[in-house]
Formats: C-alpha cells, sequence, structure tokens
C-alpha cells in the first residue's frame, strides 16, 4: 500500500512492487502532460506581458 502523496515517478513504482516499467510509463505521462499544458501557459504568459506593457505605460 503506497500514500497518495507519493511523488509521480516513485508512487507507481513503489505500487508495482519496483517494476522500472512503471517509473518510465510516469515520466511519460507526465511528459505528455506537460507538452499539453504547455500553449497554454505561453497564451497566458503573452497576456500577462501585455497587461504589465500596459500598465507601465499608463
Amino acid at each position: 500500500m503506497v500514500p497518495w502523496t507519493m511523488p509521480p515517478i516513485n508512487g507507481p513504482l513503489m505500487a508495482t512492487g519496483w517494476d522500472w516499467r512503471a517509473a518510465v510509463w510516469s515520466a511519460v505521462e507526465l511528459l505528455l502532460a506537460g507538452a499539453m499544458y504547455f500553449p497554454f501557459f505561453k497564451v497566458a504568459e503573452k497576456q500577462m506581458l501585455v497587461k504589465e506593457a500596459n500598465d507601465t505605460n499608463e
């Protein structure tokens, strides 16, 4: 039984009895999630830079 607070790569690794494939799959999932969220973070960053530029010009 692994606590739910275990970090993403270590948790599946321990839950599967130290099967290395679980750690690799967890890392792949983290990379996929980061790739999916990245465009949204870039849009938010661009909006914040425009807002910051407008605030400094006023």
